[in-house]
């Protein structure tokens, strides 16, 4: 699915009374843009940290070679290894942020595009109560509702206000996996359990792929109420 920035400009252009507010909706685009950039590159960062070390997608999970990394390395092959745990875990922890930002900024996309009213709580969930039953509405919702979206919000929030939840590479014999994992964290009297590195990125594009959605589907919406 591919999202056309200037159509939406051109859709909502009118609704701007002067250049400033104008231009800084354009900013907002824009930005929506870069944070995809960043992202890829944060994602690709992840993924591909371990592997000079052992192939965690391979159709055949080696776990010896996980324990030998895990636990056998010294020297300077241990370094390395610290070094790519560093690499996987702060790539992890920007992309989380990065994603959630561009969703807050889709949301003030959402609000200046739809004129909503200056008392609208502008949050996803928020805006979709103004918007009127339609494919638009239902992707917000589904966004805002969503435990991949619940999971990134709170992982963000926690990190930015009360602590980083701590990560570690790992080895499951019981189901047969390996690699860096979250630990399980608190936030707001709720638990959320441990998560896998690559059970993240997964939720990572399930969101992403809502963002583009929402945006597609705000250009076709405003289209119909024109």
């Amino acid at each position: 699915m591919v999202w056309n920035s200037k159509t939406l400009t051109s859709l909502v252009e009118k609704n701007f009374t002067n250049e400033e507010d104008l231009e800084e909706f354009k900013q907002q685009l824009q930005s929506i843009h870069r944070k995809i950039e960043i992202g890829r590159y944060h994602a690709s960062n992840s993924l591909n940290a371990f592997k000079d070390f052992v192939d965690e997608d391979a159709e055949t999970p080696n776990l010896s070679k996980a324990v030998k990394l895990l636990f056998g390395s010294t020297g300077e092959k241990r370094q390395n290894f610290l070094n790519a745990r560093l690499v996987a875990e702060a790539n992890t922890i920007a992309l989380a942020h990065t994603l959630h930002s561009m969703s807050g900024i889709i949301a003030n996309v959402l609000y200046s595009a739809l004129c909503l009213p200056n008392s609208t709580d502008k949050k996803l969930i928020g805006i979709s109560k103004y918007i009127t039953d339609s494919d638009l509405k239902k992707s917000i919702v589904e966004l805002a509702g969503s435990q991949q979206f619940t999971y990134l919000n709170a992982f963000v929030n926690n990190s930015k206000h009360m602590n980083l939840a701590s990560s570690s590479y790992s080895v499951s014999f019981e189901n047969d996996t390996f690699g860096m994992k979250f630990v399980s964290f608190k936030y707001k009297n709720r638990i959320y359990k441990e998560k896998w590195y690559k059970d993240f990125c997964t939720d990572v594009n399930f969101i992403y792929d809502k963002n583009i959605s929402i945006l597609c589907l705000l250009n076709e919406y405003l289209k119909e109420n024109e």
